[in-house]
């Protein structure tokens, strides 16, 4: 994936202190969005505004809802869906999603899963 690498990193950040979904699933998730030709359009807050939301979405949201990010200054926007709950094979909670964003009217939309950490990572 395009980008997913940057992403990992950039989604590394969070996943810190107790009961925090990993987030090197969803910065590899938004690393795919961010890299492609879409994702190069979104400015500093539009990608501020999807991780912020991406890490509320896959903690609070119930499946299947929409949480939406829309940056006032531009018009872009973008909406996280988390769906399926799950335990892996380690036994850590996941939870499968869905990232779309919108750039310029134009959509993007990539698939992952993020899994919770344990308390020391």
């Amino acid at each position: 994936l395009l980008g997913g690498a940057g992403g990992a990193l950039l989604g590394s950040q969070f996943g810190k202190g107790k009961g925090q979904l990993v987030g090197v699933g969803v910065g590899a998730l938004l690393g795919a969005v961010l890299g492609g030709q879409i994702g190069a359009g979104m400015d500093e807050q539009d990608r501020r505004l999807a991780e912020l939301t991406s890490q509320r979405a896959l903690e609070t949201a119930p499946s299947g809802s929409n949480v939406e990010w829309r940056n006032p200054d531009n018009g872009n926007y973008g909406y996280v869906t988390p769906n399926k709950t799950y335990r892996n094979s380690t036994g850590q909670y996941c939870r499968e999603y869905t990232q779309t964003v919108v750039i310029g009217g134009k959509q993007q939309k990539a698939y992952g899963n993020a899994c919770r950490q344990p308390d020391e990572q």
